[in-house]
């Protein structure tokens, strides 16, 4: 994050083909500031006209895109329905990949969306591919207009398919898929269910060379913060409910994948980690883990876990994806893997409340032992304060931090220092403190006990390119 303020602003791109212009907002160093865009849309003075949706623009002057940290949070009022949306920036050199993630039927009522943004000047087609768990493909064009969205509901299309299974794949391939961003998500606001179904960029130059933090074994992805069956009390369930931890997998390569997979639990009473478990998965085939059946070594009594592949492909050619629900969709949590390991992580709002609190992992998926800091940047009326955390982390080793008890209990930092207990809210930053390319990955989630609700969110790895960072979103 930058040291002096930056001026950002947002531009909203809305479906009846409008740009409206939003106040510019200056936001301090290691600092949040909120838009909101619900009333930016009711505001007269900028005359939106429906539909009420589009897309956005967050425009920005910096040294480094990484300089800024964005995300976008779209949810129904008064429900426990609401989705942590992570903006993309322009990709000049993504030229040629895809764009894939999963659907899901996971029970009648349920209601998706499927949004394709196209964030360049020119026009573009997005080919759309849907394929059920036994191989059923539906497919179609759609022909974008320049900072343009399409609003498709995927459940409609896979039931007019025929499609047999209640899972399957999205494949998404553009002209200028750098260009491209795409938000899939489900909700049920009957039962309180809603789960952001992250998509992932597969670019097809990525080599293994390019992927400097790769380990010697051969690719890996983390999952950082899965909910196991028995809810951490953080997150503020009932006492009754039982989570169903699942993981959704493909395999984007030509050949078939060998995938070795692993859980790193912890509970309340301790840690461990269960034996690997391999997993086969055929050239373009989907598959739907149950992490209770996969790993029967894992601990009913285990809260949260870091699960990790190793795969024998190359990078970005499994996708995959972890949710756990209970049995209503009512409770529940999601983590996306990721294959991204840095010596620099910066961004992300941390919130600490009556009805909030802010759980962190952090994991070291290097070839060696590290140190790690992380620091919690907060502002009161006497000014800006931070809180400092250092930690060693052994090869595959993690480290959970529950903020809100830090703050209540008021533990001191590595310099003696607590954190203000009137304090609720503020920014973090996470370093290597070992390893110039970086060792270590994080994951957080904010607990919402007002509506049983945990959202997940993650750092931004410090970047050192320019550009606009666009999201999508509808209401």
């Amino acid at each position: 994050m930058p040291n002096a303020p930056l001026t950002v602003t947002p531009v909203l791109q809305t479906a009846s083909g409008q740009t409206v212009k939003l106040a510019p907002v200056t936001i301090p160093a290691n600092e949040v500031r909120s838009v909101d865009i619900n009333a930016a849309v009711a505001d007269p003075a900028n005359g939106i006209s429906a539909p009420f949706y589009g897309s956005i623009d967050i425009q920005y002057n910096a040294k480094f895109h990484g300089n800024l940290f964005a995300a976008e949070m779209l949810g129904i009022m008064g429900q426990p329905v609401m989705f942590h949306l992570d903006p993309t920036g322009l990709d000049p050199d993504y030229t040629s990949g895809s764009i894939d993630g999963f659907w899901w039927n996971r029970h009648t009522g349920v209601q998706d969306v499927l949004v394709l943004s196209n964030n360049a000047s020119t026009a573009d087609t997005a080919h759309l591919v849907l394929s059920d768990a036994v191989g059923h493909q539906w497919a179609s064009d759609y022909t974008i207009a320049p900072h343009s969205i399409v609003r498709l509901n995927t459940l409609e299309l896979t039931s007019a398919a025929k499609f047999t299974s209640d899972f399957g794949s999205i494949h998404i391939v553009a002209g200028h898929p750098g260009s491209f961003d795409v938000v899939y998500f489900m909700y049920d606001a009957s039962k309180g269910f809603s789960a952001l179904m992250k998509m992932f960029y597969y670019d097809a130059h990525t080599t293994k060379a390019e992927h400097a933090w790769i380990r010697d074994e051969g690719w890996m992805l983390w999952a950082p913060m899965l909910a196991l069956q028995t809810p951490d009390p953080a997150l503020l369930f009932p006492a009754s409910v039982r989570l169903q931890p699942i993981i959704f997998l493909e395999n984007l390569a030509s050949k078939p994948g060998n995938l070795q997979m692993r859980v790193y639990w912890r509970s309340a009473s301790g840690s461990g980690k269960t034996n690997s478990q391999t997993v086969t998965l055929k050239a373009g085939e989907v598959q739907k883990i149950d992490v209770a059946s996969q790993f029967k070594d894992l601990p009913s009594n285990a809260n949260w876990a870091t699960v990790s592949i190793l795969s024998n492909t190359d990078p970005d050619q499994i996708v995959a994806m972890a949710a756990s629900y209970d049995a209503t969709g009512r409770y529940g949590a999601q983590t996306p893997f990721s294959d991204q390991l840095s010596a620099h992580w910066e961004g992300g709002k941390w919130q600490v409340d009556d009805t909030h609190d802010s759980l962190i992992t952090v994991g070291n998926g290097g070839r060696r032992d590290t140190r790690f800091q992380m620091t919690f940047h907060y502002v009161t009326d006497k000014g800006p304060g931070d809180y400092v955390i250092e930690q060693k982390l052994a090869k595959d080793e993690q480290s959970f931090v529950d903020l809100g008890k830090l703050i209540r209990n008021q533990t001191p930092d590595v310099h003696g220092n607590v954190f203000p207990s009137t304090i609720t809210s503020g920014s973090y930053g996470l370093r290597d403190l070992n390893d110039r390319i970086g060792n270590i990955f994080e994951g957080k989630v904010i607990t919402d006990k007002t509506y049983g609700d945990a959202s997940y969110g993650c750092q931004a790895c410090c970047g050192v390119s320019g550009g606009t960072i666009s999201g999508s979103g509808s209401d």
